[in-house]
């Protein structure tokens, strides 16, 4: 059996495919163990006696011997008790094994694969985890926006925004050129943004294969252990769980539906995204962070993801 480790684990979901498979689950095992040894005694004696009186009378003498033995059996036993605890980690270990050994589990190497895969099957692809697209672009936005003496954060923006306590004598003239032409739309736009992905309980993660079949892998923050989003960049991970939408050939999957720019479905997602760089001429490359995930795509719904 091939022993892995989760980065993220999913228990509820595990455990009621765990349960589902074997009949019930239990996290720790009592086995009882007796040791039993015989013993076994022996005894042996003899005498002899000679009565006297009434048979001396008549002339007459008794001898009487005798021998007695004895055998008496025992047991001795001992017992002892070991208790097997499991962890969420070695049951997930055994739940992939058996999931593998009796085939319930597809395999996606390559684009052809997702042909055969429909929305709600359990299936398994590994790839280079790209990161969270959509965190990377408001941390990227947050830092420009800093750069021309603003904030995301601030609530009541004036005049294209309130300054960061930066006079224009402070600011460089190409800043402060590119700060007056920065509307107030987009400020307002890409607040609302950060306040969406900030406040979200579930975040999208990217996943790419060799083949190049791109996976959005949606984690539920609340199984995400700290720092395990730091983790999940870059290198090789797995991913098991349930297909969400499959696009084999055509489709996608816009990262920005959960946020107010997703009332612009994905075209005009990225087309914001587009048209914000070509604007502000800011030299970041905004564009090259896609925010529209193509053909041949999955969304997974994660049981696990682990190395």
């Amino acid at each position: 059996m091939e022993l892995i480790h989760p980065i993220y684990l999913d228990v509820p979901m595990m455990v009621s495919f765990l349960a589902a498979l074997k009949d019930g689950v239990s996290y720790e095992s009592e086995i009882t163990e007796k040791a039993v040894s015989t013993r076994e005694r022996e005894g042996e004696g003899s005498g002899s006696a000679k009565l006297p009186g009434i048979a001396g009378l008549f002339g007459l003498g008794f001898d009487l011997s005798g021998r007695l033995k004895q055998r008496s059996t025992g047991e001795e036993g001992t017992e002892s008790k070991v208790i097997r605890k499991h962890t969420e980690a070695s049951l997930f270990n055994l739940l992939r094994h058996s999931l593998h050994e009796s085939h319930r589990l597809q395999i996606i190497e390559s684009s052809s694969e997702l042909t055969e895969l429909r929305p709600h099957d359990l299936f398994e692809i590994r790839g280079e985890m790209l990161g969270n697209p959509l965190e990377r672009l408001v941390d990227l936005i947050s830092a420009f926006v800093g750069f021309l003496g603003l904030d995301l954060d601030d609530e009541a923006p004036t005049g294209g925004g309130q300054r960061r306590n930066r006079s224009n004598q402070q600011v460089p003239a190409e800043l402060r050129q590119m700060r007056q032409e920065f509307s107030t739309e987009y400020l307002m736009m890409f607040r609302s943004m950060k306040k969406d992905v900030e406040k979200g309980r579930v975040v999208d993660l990217l996943l790419r294969s060799d083949s190049g079949v791109q996976a959005v892998v949606t984690l539920t923050r609340e199984f995400l252990p700290q720092h395990a989003e730091e983790l999940l960049l870059g290198g090789q991970f797995t991913v098991i769980g349930k297909a969400a939408a499959v696009l084999a050939t055509s489709g996608s999957i816009n990262l920005a539906r959960r946020t107010v720019f997703g009332a612009f479905g994905g075209d005009g997602t990225q087309g914001i995204i587009s048209s914000f760089q070509t604007g502000q001429d800011s030299g970041i490359d905004f564009g090259n962070t896609r925010l529209v995930i193509e053909a041949p795509a999955v969304q997974v719904i994660p049981l696990a993801v682990f190395v």
